[in-house]
This record gives structure tokens, C-alpha cells and sequence, in this order.
């Protein structure tokens, strides 16, 4: 990809190594979903930003208190992404949202942006358990009329 700014090199190597990889679900304790932990997330990408010269921080956090008993927050965070070999860069957003009765609904609401732009930056795929939603599904015909 000559002529390519090494950013898009970087980010395409994590995600084609992500997709060989996978990250995998784990079982909550007691109810029924399954999910990837923010620590899982970061263990996956770890070593992957090292090996492919990437750096992701946020750059900007703009957040929207709200009160209550328990305490929501909503935030809007800007990562930017930089490749520490020709310090070429872009920006994505994620969203996040965290409810807590303490003081850890923005932590919440900051991990949840995170792993969520981690996941359509890198398009991560499920390894592991099945979706419990698949089996679930309705089926819906969609008449399709030639052109």
C-alpha cells in the first residue's frame, strides 16, 4: 500500500489479526448473556498495537451527568489513532453510556465507548459461545420484485 498513510496500514493489520482471533464471550454469573469485558478487549489489543505500531487515546471526553439514585452518565468520547511510525492519525467516536448507585458510572459509560469503538474500528468478531439470540429469531419474508 504504497502512498498509504501507515495508519490505515496499522488498523487493517490489527483487524486482520483480530478476525483470525477472535475475542470470546464470557458467562455472567447468574443471569442469561454473555459478554466481552473491557479487560478482555485489552488483552486482545494489546500486544496487536505494540506489534503494529499503533497508539489510541482519547482525545477528547464530553460527558452528560445525570442524578438520581443512580447515577447515569452518558459521554461522547473522541479517539484518535496514530501510527508511531509516520505519526499519520485519524478520529472516531463512540458513544457510552454507565448507571452506578457509587462513584463509577463514568468509568462505566468510558469502558463501554471504548470497547465499542474498538469494535467497528476493528470489526472484532465472537469467538466461543453461540449467540443466545440466534436460536430466538423470526423469520420475515421480503417479497422481492425484479427490476
Amino acid at each position: 500500500m504504497e502512498g498509504t498513510a501507515k495508519v490505515y496500514e496499522a488498523v487493517l493489520e490489527v483487524a486482520r489479526d483480530l478476525g483470525r482471533a477472535g475475542i470470546g464471550k464470557r458467562s455472567s454469573q447468574g443471569l442469561r448473556f454473555s459478554y466481552r469485558s473491557i479487560e478482555d478487549v485489552l488483552a486482545a489489543l494489546n500486544p496487536l498495537l505494540y506489534q503494529h505500531h499503533l497508539i489510541i487515546y482519547p482525545e477528547r471526553i464530553d460527558q452528560e451527568p445525570g442524578g438520581g439514585v443512580q447515577r447515569l452518565v452518558r459521554t461522547t468520547i473522541t479517539y484518535r489513532f496514530v501510527s508511531t511510525e509516520d505519526g499519520s492519525s485519524f478520529t472516531a467516536q463512540a458513544l457510552g453510556e454507565g448507571l452506578d448507585s457509587s462513584d463509577k458510572a463514568s468509568g462505566k459509560a468510558m469502558s463501554y465507548a471504548f470497547k465499542s469503538a474498538m469494535f467497528q474500528t476493528f470489526c472484532i468478531p465472537v469467538i466461543g459461545m453461540p449467540d443466545p439470540d440466534a436460536e430466538q429469531g423470526t423469520e420475515i419474508a421480503v417479497p422481492v420484485t425484479p427490476l
